[in-house]
C-alpha cells in the first residue's frame, strides 16, 4: 500500500477516504432541475390520465340509467388521477398538509368521502334481486 504522506506517491482511487460521506454523494446526477421536468411530465400524465377518464365518464351519459357504475368508475378515477397531478406537482407532503390545512379540511373530508362512498356504492355494493 503506498504511504500517503511520502515523496509524491498517489493514494487509492477506492476506499474508506473516497467513500461517499452523504445520502445526497450516493445519488449520482441528481439536480434540481431534471428533478423538477420529472415531476411536471409525471404532473401532465396524470392529468391526461383524469381527461381521458373524464371523456369516457362523459360518453357513457346517455347510457347513464342503464350501466352507472361505468360512469362513477371513470368519473372517480379522473378526479383521483387530476388530483394526483397536483400532488406530484407539488410534492405530496406539501400538497397533503395544503390540503389537511385548517381552511380546507371540512372540504377535503367532503370531497375525499364522496369519493369514497361513490366508489363503495358503485363497486362493493351489489344490487340484491327483489
Amino acid at each position: 500500500m503506498p504511504s500517503r504522506a511520502g515523496s509524491g506517491q498517489s493514494r487509492p482511487r477506492f476506499g474508506p477516504a473516497d467513500s461517499p460521506r452523504t445520502a445526497k454523494e450516493l445519488t449520482p446526477l441528481r439536480s434540481h432541475l431534471r428533478d423538477r421536468s420529472l415531476r411536471f411530465v409525471a404532473f401532465l400524465a396524470c392529468v391526461a390520465g383524469g381527461l381521458v377518464c373524464f371523456f369516457v365518464a362523459f360518453l357513457t351519459i346517455p347510457m347513464l340509467v342503464l350501466k352507472p357504475r361505468k360512469f362513477a368508475v371513470a368519473f372517480t378515477l379522473g378526479s383521483l388521477l387530476f388530483m394526483g397531478g397536483f400532488s406530484v406537482l407539488m410534492g405530496p407532503v406539501a400538497h397533503f398538509k395544503h390540503l389537511i390545512s385548517k381552511e380546507r379540511l371540512p372540504f377535503t373530508a367532503a370531497y375525499f368521502g364522496s369519493l369514497g362512498l361513490t366508489l363503495f356504492f358503485a363497486v362493493g355494493v351489489r344490487p340484491s334481486p327483489l
